[in-house]
């Protein structure tokens, strides 16, 4: 269980203790060659430890432990100046050292996230986002988003930097950004184009998923563990910083303080009711993620029967008309789609008393609430993108044809939302409701 290694660095031996899994014994290692260069006694770390990077601060070498917390290598006389050093091509067979950097004095790692492209990924990635704020606790932590997210309050120490691809390349980017002195560039998104922004970049530490040709572009390039989509894609996050983290620990987060919340909601030009449900029938991805309209309608005019309470629909300018088909005739129904900002529709839902709609960035927002939700799943699964919320509750048919991941259904019924009846909702929903009354 145990790994431990004199290290002779300094003329004067040191006892390092490390945990290694899978070794059965202790062993033992001793260097005769005392390292007479800043670069080669960076060198005996990286080579030695697991470590990506590690720290100075009065002649210690401190190591990040899996998990958290900081490992001390004891030594002497050390000629290494107090900062941070980063180790390259790290994996868990060798460490070789090929670049190395010393910060400034006391100065910590400088990291950069490319979130993701779609609303309920980029949602889901706050989590780690957070993750990564509790692990480099001192460090600068900024954020690449798509134009169009940048106001959503994501947690974050750092500078929020807006892509727009109407407006400059990914290669670009990139490119502007080799001056700023990241040490990390964590690249969430799976596409080509945030791999060739990170390479562009010439950050050091390059780390995302391989794939369409991605490895080459990345410093460490991570394979996918098990088959595609079988874990939930916050975990696979996760696992690019630290595979002992977990998504009960870290789940998707927004802050949204009462100020924040008060703002919002004072610049939406619509009266809204005390009490309200929402409804979002929409979903980008295509019709195999949207339950039908008239099965909305149908539920619309049943909750309004059994609760009397007023129903918000949300959605994008694209669900305007399904919001009013939904709507129509039925009093206490509000149509309010393509009438908010992002933020506004975010601190619609802080509001609301339940929100029901399909697999679509509303679920993520909702669920990154901790608020009362019933997702419906169709072509998609709960396994890898469900709202990460325990006041959700999901509702899928489960057959055999599903999940497909499709846009459109293959076989034109669309029978895993269809058969997902008003009724199963309006009881589930009744659940819920009788619960938090």
């Amino acid at each position: 269980m145990y790994f431990s290694l004199y290290l002779f660095l300094f003329g004067l031996p040191a006892l390092l203790l490390i945990t290694v899994p899978g070794c059965s014994s202790p062993l033992e290692k001793t260097y005769v060659n005392h390292p007479e260069t800043l670069r080669k006694q960076a060198d005996l770390v990286c080579q030695n430890t697991d470590a990506s990077h590690f720290r100075v601060e009065n002649q210690m070498v401190r190591l990040k432990r899996q998990g958290g917390g900081e490992l001390e290598l004891k030594h002497y006389n050390s000629l290494l100046p107090d900062g941070y050093y980063f180790c390259t091509r790290q994996n868990r067979k060798s460490s070789i050292l090929d670049w190395y950097k010393i910060m400034s004095e006391n100065s910590p790692p400088k990291i950069l996230i490319r979130t993701p492209n779609w609303l309920g990924d980029h949602v889901m990635a706050s989590g780690f986002v957070k993750a990564i704020l509790d692990y480099y606790h001192e460090s600068e932590v900024d954020l690449i988003v798509k134009s169009g997210f940048e106001n959503l309050p994501l947690p974050r120490r750092g500078k929020i930097l807006v892509f727009d691809p109407e407006k400059i390349s990914a290669g670009a980017f990139g490119k502007n950004l080799a001056s700023a002195n990241y040490s990390h560039f964590y690249v969430l998104p799976p596409s080509f184009p945030s791999a060739w922004m990170a390479f562009q970049s010439k950050i050091p530490q390059r780390i995302g998923y391989a794939g369409e040709f991605r490895s080459l572009l990345l410093s460490k390039a991570k394979k996918h563990e098990g088959k595609p989509r079988s874990v939930h894609i916050l975990k696979e996050y996760l696992n690019l910083l630290d595979p002992q983290l977990s998504v009960e620990k870290f789940p998707p987060q927004l802050d949204t303080s009462a100020g924040w919340i008060e703002k919002h909601l004072n610049s939406f030009q619509k009266p809204l009711p005390e009490s309200y449900l929402v409804f979002t029938p929409g979903a980008v991805y295509g019709l195999a993620k949207q339950w039908p309209l008239e099965h909305f309608r149908t539920l619309a005019a049943q909750m309004i029967q059994l609760f009397g309470t007023s129903i918000l629909i949300l959605g994008t300018a694209e669900d305007a008309e399904s919001g009013a088909e939904i709507s129509q005739g039925i009093e206490g129904v509000h149509n309010y789609c393509g009438q908010t900002t992002l933020t506004e529709f975010l601190a619609i839902l802080t509001k609301a008393n339940l929100l029901i709609g399909n697999d679509s960035g509303s679920m993520h927002l909702m669920g990154a609430l901790q608020r009362p939700q019933i997702a419906l799943f169709g072509s998609t699964s709960p396994t890898w993108t469900a709202p990460v919320n325990p006041h959700a509750s999901l509702l899928s048919r489960n057959l055999s044809c599903s999940p497909c991941f499709a846009r459109t259904c293959r076989y034109g019924h669309y029978d895993c939302l269809t058969k997902i009846q008003p009724e199963i909702v309006l009881q589930e929903a009744q659940k819920i409701l009788s619960t938090k009354n």
